[in-house]
Parts: structure tokens; sequence; C-alpha cells
């Protein structure tokens, strides 16, 4: 929960990332942390751990059971290029590999689409940079380094004598460092909770939770409003996954029981991951919603039946694809047309450079990108920006 600062150079750069990460004890995150387990919040330590960073071209971590199913019979490895930060952050959808721990075979390959790579800097800091098609559908591990890589972690377990959570890398020499070992704290859970679903980006969530479930909706109406009661204003309600006009309709009468809706400055939004909010979009505004997001990453998956984390499919996923574009172009200005505020997340606006300006010609009113993504963000941003004013501007121009 405290923040991690990379490739830093120089002394006083260190310092003040050292400075940095005391800081971090007090973030609202960890702030909230201690006090849900009961922590002081003046009375905790922190040691700040500076190790040299490798310039790694393969990174990632390691779970020496699996985490999803509490298996202690199998490791799992998950990798990406680049820096392992775009692994632990979640900026990338790794490549996997289950092995049996007794034989050492490989159970499991998957090779996942990975749009960027998180890379050091010659004069310190780090990059976001965008994969092609090529590099991004590229194995990250071969058979060797992954058995090498699962023997490293068994000889770590043996060592703690329990199961462990690390983070492992190789270097452009092809030498691999592991750089962080750690108790795995938390491992299977919430199955009695969740429904099973077989494929769960369209399994029973967003909205249509909310609408079949209003008492554990209720709860997290609860607790926002008792959060805009203490006098926090700047939290609102975004709804995923909205189908249909009938589950926006449920869900909003459960938020107006709540008292939110008309609470003054209180914001209904919707995620327009579901390609049927462009055909709804309408009805939608009637029924009460200040604007949308697009999550261009779910959006792809939907529109193009795409998806990334599965070997066969992964090709297929593009979220420059036409298909997506010519979607794009048409929700926006609609959007706007009704009165809507409009905004988007995921790794395309920073990534790609038509993304961004595709999004700046709908005419979007906000970009929302990982903090480690800003910078480039606002290049790309600001270049499109130019571009269409010049066009403008030449369009404007009289005849001579």
């Amino acid at each position: 929960m405290t923040e991690t600062f990379l490739n830093v150079r120089g002394a006083d750069a260190v310092l003040d990332a050292v400075r940095s990460c005391w800081a971090s004890m007090f973030s609202a995150r960890t702030v909230f942390y201690r006090a849900k387990r009961g922590f002081g919040q003046a009375d905790q330590d922190i040691a700040v751990v500076i190790q040299r960073q490798i310039a790694s071209t393969r990174a990632g971590v390691m779970f020496t059971i699996n985490p999803a199913s509490a298996d202690d019979s199998h490791l799992v490895i998950e990798g990406a290029f680049g820096l392992g930060e775009s692994v632990v952050s979640g900026s990338v959808s790794p490549d996997r590999y289950l092995v049996d721990k007794r034989t050492l075979s490989i159970l499991v390959r998957e090779v996942h689409v990975k749009e960027v790579a998180i890379e050091p800097l010659a004069d310190g800091g780090t990059v976001r940079r965008g994969l092609d098609d090529r590099e991004a559908l590229a194995t990250v591990l071969d058979d060797e380094e992954v058995l090498l890589l699962a023997r490293t972690g068994l000889t770590i377990e043996r060592h703690y004598d329990t199961p462990q959570d690390t983070e492992w890398c190789f270097d452009a020499d092809g030498a691999l460092w592991m750089v962080q070992s750690r108790p795995i704290t938390a491992v299977a859970g919430g199955d009695r909770f969740e429904p099973e679903a077989a494929n769960p980006i369209v399994g029973c969530r967003g909205a249509l939770r909310g609408a079949r479930d209003p008492e554990m909706f209720g709860l997290e109406l609860a607790a926002l409003r008792r959060v805009w009661d203490s006098g926090h204003r700047n939290l609102h309600v975004m709804l995923r996954f909205v189908r249909t006009a009938a589950e926006l309709r449920s869900c909003r009468a459960l938020i107006a029981g709540a008292g939110l809706i008309d609470l003054p400055g209180f914001e209904l939004w919707i995620m327009a991951e579901a390609p049927s909010v462009l055909f709804s979009l309408g009805a939608y505004a009637q029924i009460g919603i200040a604007g949308i997001s697009i999550c261009s990453g779910d959006l792809t998956r939907l529109l193009l039946g795409a998806d990334p984390d599965s070997d066969l499919l992964a090709g297929t996923f593009d979220e420059r694809d036409p298909a997506v574009t010519a979607y794009l172009s048409q929700l926006i200005p609609q959007a706007r047309a009704l009165g809507l505020q409009t905004a988007s997340c995921g790794q395309a606006p920073s990534a790609f450079p038509e993304s961004a300006d595709l999004l700046v010609r709908a005419g979007i009113d906000a970009i929302s990108v990982d903090l480690d993504d800003v910078d480039p963000s606002r290049q790309l941003i600001a270049a499109a920006e130019q571009r269409l004013l010049l066009e403008s501007a030449r369009a404007a121009r009289p005849i001579q």
C-alpha cells in the first residue's frame, strides 16, 4: 500500500523518494486500512528498502501455490516485457504458466496480448512503450526459463517453510534475478459469495448484480451515504455493465431509496462497455444519468468477441479495430448531444496516438489513465488537439 519508485538516480532523488515513501504511510488507502484493522495511526513504522534497479527485459511474479485455488501442488508464474511494474500494477495481461511442483512439468501455457512495456530511462524514471502486434503476442519465457524459475521458487519455499509470493526478472544477458519474496497472505476466497460464471465478463455483475441483490447493493449505498453525510462530496456512483434500461431503472430506484439522488451535486454515471449502450443511450438519459465512461478494453472484448486471455482469440483483440473506432465515433457525439458528460479509461489513449486522436476528435470530456501514463498521455492528447486546431484554422481560411 506504500509507494514504490523505480529507477531512481542520484543521491538527492533517492532522499526525495524515501520521503515520499514515508508520506505514503498517510495516504487515504493506508489510513483506511489501519483504521479497519484497529491499528493506531501514529505508531506504525516503515523501513524503506533501497535496491539495485535491474534493467530487466522480462519480469513478473511467481506464487509457489495456486492463489486462485489454494492448490499447493502447483505454482503459478506470470510475466511480461520490461520492468515487473506492468504486471504488479495490472497494466497488462501477462503470460501465465502453471507448473506441477512434484514433476516440474508445465501444465498450462497462456500467451496474452501485452500492449505496453514499462522500461527504465537512462536519466532515471520510467516510460511506457506501446508494443506492436508481433511483440505484444511474443512469448515472454521459454520452457527452460519457466522450469528455472519453478526450481528457484521451490528452493525459496523450502527455505522459508511456507508458500511464497515472489517477484523476478531476467536481464538483457538472460540472468535470472529474484528481487522479492514474502509469505502469501491471501488465497482462495469469495466462492461462498460469488455465483459461478462460465464467462465472468458476461456473468452476474454490474447493474444486474445490484438489481438482483438489493440487500448487498443497499449496504454499499449506505456506506456511500455516510461518506456524503460526513461532508465528502466528491464520491459518486458509476454502474458497470448496464445491459438494459430495466436494470438501470431498478438500480436508480435503489440509489434514490438510499437518499442519494436528491443530494445537491450527486451524480450517477454508467460504464459503457456493453455495446447495447449506443442503442439505449436515449432511454438511459431519460431515466437520469449524468454521464458515461468508456472502458476501451472491455468494449473491445464484447464488440469483437475477442479475448486477450485466450490463446486462440488473443490475436483478434485490438482496441484500434475499425469496428471499435466506428462505435466510439458514434457513441461520444450522441452522448454529448443528449447533454451527458463523457470520459474514457483504459490503456489505448496512453499507448496509441490514433486512439488519443479519435477521442479528442469525438469530443471526449475526460480521459483517465494510470499515474505512470500521465505525462505521455498529455503529450498525445496535446498533439491531437493541436492537429484539430490546425485543421480548423485551415478550413476557416478564405480561399484566395
